[in-house]
């Protein structure tokens, strides 16, 4: 199905055994809603874009519930936000946003898998929406966990941003561990740069939304590596933690209790 231009596209109650699959849910407030609890559930292979203030993919109380093949587009306040679901699988999505705070894990996430997923954190090229966001600062993480015994294991994040356009913070967070303890974080790939906007991207800025996203999107020339950056922080209320070859040595912060940190 194609929704859009709609202020709630898919909100569903108590779901049991529910597939959303292979929709266009774009152009929309908020995407798709899991509310009050569910279990065993499926959103896979859709193509989907909310607003700054809505969501793309939420789920509260979850169990069970598979996560796969989604291509998010940026504008949601969040790609993929979970609060107090378990033992859940995220694997294998395309989730591209111009803020941060693209996976919130929130409440008491525990034994939840995020696996092989590309996240791509850039600027808001397009000049009519520069003057949004989605009210969360940079030092928040794009990935944010609270909860136990969750794995985040061979991702591809990449972050492209220039200090100017950092929010509420002078450095920016990839991954962030809020609360928790027996969280593995693992083989992740953090690639964070500096794009230097040259002018003719900032002339193209008042064509087209299309092209001047893809123009942002494909353009990898006069890339730096970005030095405000933190690869993972692991907060005071977080201990026994593990995090494996995904922070380089002098980009983690470490300021829990018995926290196990093996940097690159």
């Amino acid at each position: 199905m194609g929704f859009i231009y709609l202020e709630h596209a898919v909100a569903i109650r108590e779901a049991d055994a529910l597939t959303i699959d292979n929709n266009f849910i774009a152009e929309c407030g908020n995407c798709v809603e899991l509310l009050t609890c569910g279990q065993a559930c499926k959103v896979a292979n859709n193509l989907m874009g909310a607003g700054y203030c809505g969501h793309n993919i939420y789920a509260e109380n979850y169990g069970g519930l598979l996560i796969s093949a989604n291509n998010v587009f940026p504008r949601g306040r969040s790609s993929i936000h979970l609060l107090n679901v378990s033992r859940s699988n995220i694997a294998s999505n395309r989730l591209h946003s111009f803020y941060p705070g693209m996976v919130i894990l929130e409440g008491q996430c525990c034994e939840n898998l995020i696996s092989s997923n590309h996240l791509l954190r850039d600027p808001e090229p397009w000049a009519p929406m520069q003057g949004f966001n989605n009210g969360i600062n940079d030092d928040y993480g794009l990935v944010h966990i609270n909860g136990a015994n969750n794995s985040l294991i061979a991702n591809h994040i990449s972050s492209s941003i220039a200090p100017e356009h950092l929010v509420g913070s002078d450095h920016s967070v990839i991954i962030k561990v809020n609360s928790g303890s027996g969280n593995y974080i693992a083989n992740n790939h953090i690639v964070a740069t500096d794009p230097s906007l040259s002018k003719e991207l900032e002339v193209k800025e008042a064509s087209s939304c299309f092209a001047t996203q893809v123009e942002a999107m494909t353009r990898i020339s006069n890339l730096k590596p970005f030095e405000n950056v933190c690869d993972v922080v692991l907060e005071p209320a977080t201990h026994d933690n593990q995090v494996i070859f995904t922070a380089r040595k002098d980009k983690y912060q470490d300021q829990g209790l018995n926290n196990v940190v093996m940097a690159l």
